[in-house]
């Protein structure tokens, strides 16, 4: 692991699965409650492909280097990608808003309003 993170200048810091925020990488690639898709898929488009997947090729990336072309080609692929992108970003920028909806409203059941007098001790 040590020669993988060193080859490509990658800080290795020790994470667990039930704290992701650990590891900037994590972070970033996991999918968050509110929209459904990650930080990381909503700016590219894509998933990411983490350092051990460059070690140890999963299907999604041979799958990706088999189809690399000329830089044509590579472009008018990376817009449709870019293109049906924006739907992603409506899509989970409507989830967000229900998620918000729902917080707000079990927020709301759980306060109940208290009037309080003057000279009263709280």
């Amino acid at each position: 692991m040590k020669n993988l993170t060193e080859a490509y200048y990658i800080k290795h810091g020790r994470s667990t699965p039930y704290y992701p925020q650990g590891n900037g990488q994590a972070c970033r690639s996991s999918l968050k409650l509110a929209t459904g898709f990650s930080p990381f898929f909503l700016v590219y488009g894509k998933k990411a492909i983490s350092p051990v997947e460059l070690v140890i090729p999963t299907l999604r990336v041979v799958l990706e280097e088999i189809q690399e072309g000329t830089d044509d080609t590579n472009n008018e692929r990376r817009l449709v990608d870019l293109e049906g992108l924006e739907e992603e970003r409506e899509v989970a920028k409507r989830r967000s808003q229900r998620y918000q909806q729902r917080m707000t409203e079990a927020y709301g059941q759980k306060v109940h309003p208290r009037a309080f007098k003057e000279g009263q001790l709280v």
